[in-house]
């Protein structure tokens, strides 16, 4: 497949800015990956009636400093659109970034909550 030099143009200015959403939306993610957090969930989120509505709850994020993970003090805002999902204080979860939403794709059976108060 060969691309015109107008469309190599487009196409990497289209990357570039797709890039500068990605940082903007984390910073602390590498080039080219999704756009993703994990972290412990600072109280219990119910399950929604419906997929179309949803719940939410703060995620505090872990992030890898030296080689481990570290809790710290940032939140975001995640969303459940799981009508049979329902995640106690402390549960450890993975979100990614879909239509704006930091939605929940994985999450830990077993709670972390000392973590949390610690």
């Amino acid at each position: 497949m060969r691309f015109s030099p107008r469309s190599l143009r487009r196409l990497k200015a289209s990357l570039k800015k797709s890039e500068a959403q990605r940082q903007q939306a984390d910073p602390t993610a590498k080039p080219y990956t999704l756009p993703s957090l994990q972290g412990l969930l600072v109280d219990d989120l119910d399950a929604p009636d419906d997929f179309e509505s949803s719940t939410e709850q703060d995620l505090k994020i872990l992030v890898r400093r030296d080689d481990k993970l570290t809790l710290t003090e940032t939140t975001y805002k995640v969303k459940n659109r799981d009508p049979s999902l329902q995640l106690d204080k402390g549960a450890y979860v993975m979100c990614l970034l879909i239509a704006g939403e930091w939605r929940i794709m994985w999450a830990s059976c077993d709670t972390y909550e000392d973590l949390l108060d610690g």
